[in-house]
């Protein structure tokens, strides 16, 4: 089965917490901290393959999540990494943020890989906490979440020759006499409903040709196959037009086709183009093509040996296919401190005597960090006084002894 688009939603590894421990050694009385980070949660990656042809794998998934990373050990001794999710992808995916449609990688070359979602940080220890004055802290660092993100891969053929033109014009016979690909060939329109890739070798040359389905008046707004496979165009160098000679009227289908390369978004009616007429050996009396380069024959080879000439000569002139340009996402450092004033802190008064902090910095800070002991939440309090917080749940009204709810644990306010 092609596919040659799908959506995802990924979702790296989730980082290991931190360890609060302490040595306990014989003769040691004051081993001190020994907490080990947590690991980092496993990224997710997508490279390309050349021996892949389209999503068809990736079709049926939905969701895909990587490892997470192990919570830290005894001894200094960090957790386990989370296990990476490779997922191979053809040459010439293109990887699209799904929301609003930005270009994040182009994987064109064999190998090429491109990291989408990374995974979180592991907690730090209780022994990355411990101060010349604070010799036995019982805080630990929590494991970050990994990034989440939904994409939407796209598939566009790689190829030196894209064939198009009408249904039924021999644009299958002609692969499968040139190369050695094999497409399904019948006498009558749309035998072909998926792209088909031949490797073409004359004369110690080689070069590829794409076979694309017909296309019908109205492709470009999605009539018969062709809006779904007009982007296949894109990627090809060079357009082998197609006409079939037994049809009555050679100059109107010509320019339908035409009509439709300038209508589909784009820089497709530009590509360079050669332009044949098929089926020459029924023999009929066809009016004249001026845009025509030559007639032929695929059943019986008639002008195949002049076309690989004509198509190599002309290739030679014409620059590689380039990837296209990866705009990437712009994300934000969650860890970062910030300012006073720069994030919205909400206080509402649950009932007397009893508040709730809102905010997302504070969020942050304790999906990152457990107080774990009164040091903890002296560290806790300083950053809130950092931020702002404070001032806020002063203007509140928030008295001594009152409780303050912050995310779901309860602290009890004092100045």
């Amino acid at each position: 089965m092609w596919v040659d688009e799908v959506e995802l939603e990924l979702e790296a590894g989730r980082g290991g917490d931190g360890c609060v421990s302490f040595r306990r050694e014989k003769f040691v009385e004051f081993g001190g901290p020994d907490g080990g980070d947590g690991g980092c949660g496993g990224n997710i990656l997508f490279r390309a393959s050349r021996h892949l042809r389209s999503l068809s794998h990736l079709s049926s998934i939905r969701r895909i999540e990587a490892g997470g990373g192990a919570s830290g050990r005894p001894r200094n001794r960090t957790g386990r990494r989370g296990k990476d999710r490779i997922l191979e992808v053809p040459c010439g995916t293109v990887v699209r943020e799904a929301d609003h449609g930005r270009v994040l990688a182009d994987l064109f070359e064999e190998g090429e890989t491109l990291v989408v979602a990374r995974g979180g940080k592991g907690g730090k220890g209780n022994a990355a906490f411990a101060t010349p004055t604070r010799r036995a802290p019982r805080q630990r660092g929590l494991g970050q979440a990994g990034e989440r993100v939904r994409v939407r891969l796209e598939v566009r053929l790689i190829a030196d020759v894209g064939l198009v033109g009408l249904p039924n014009a021999g644009k299958s016979t002609l692969l499968s006499r040139i190369s050695a690909a094999r497409p399904r060939v019948a006498p009558y329109p749309f035998t072909t409903r998926q792209p088909e890739l031949g490797v073409v070798e004359w004369k110690g040359e080689t070069f590829t040709v794409a076979d694309l389905p017909g296309l019908i008046e109205g492709a470009h707004t999605g009539k018969g196959l062709g809006l779904r496979f007009l982007r296949h165009i894109e990627r090809t160098r060079l357009l082998l037009h197609l006409v079939d000679g037994s049809l009555p009227d050679p100059e109107r289908n010509y320019r339908l086709i035409r009509k439709e390369l300038e209508e589909y978004p784009g820089d497709t009616v530009r590509k360079p183009e050669m332009v044949v007429i098929t089926k020459s050996d029924l023999g009929f009396a066809r009016p004249r093509l001026d845009a025509a380069l030559m007639e032929i024959s695929a059943v019986t080879g008639e002008g195949i040996e002049s076309l690989l000439d004509h198509l190599i000569a002309k290739l030679k002139e014409l620059p590689a296919p380039e990837p296209y340009p990866a705009e990437g996402i712009v994300v934000p450092v969650s860890g970062a401190s910030p300012e006073r004033g720069a994030e919205p802190i909400e206080v509402e008064k649950v009932e007397e005597g009893i508040y709730e902090l809102k905010s997302a910095a504070v969020r942050r800070y304790l999906e990152k960090y457990d107080p774990g002991d009164l040091e903890g939440w002296r560290r806790f309090w300083r950053f809130l006084e950092r931020i702002g917080a404070v001032d806020e749940l002063r203007g509140a009204g928030v008295r001594d002894g009152e409780t303050v709810i912050v995310e779901g644990r309860e602290m009890e306010y004092f100045e």
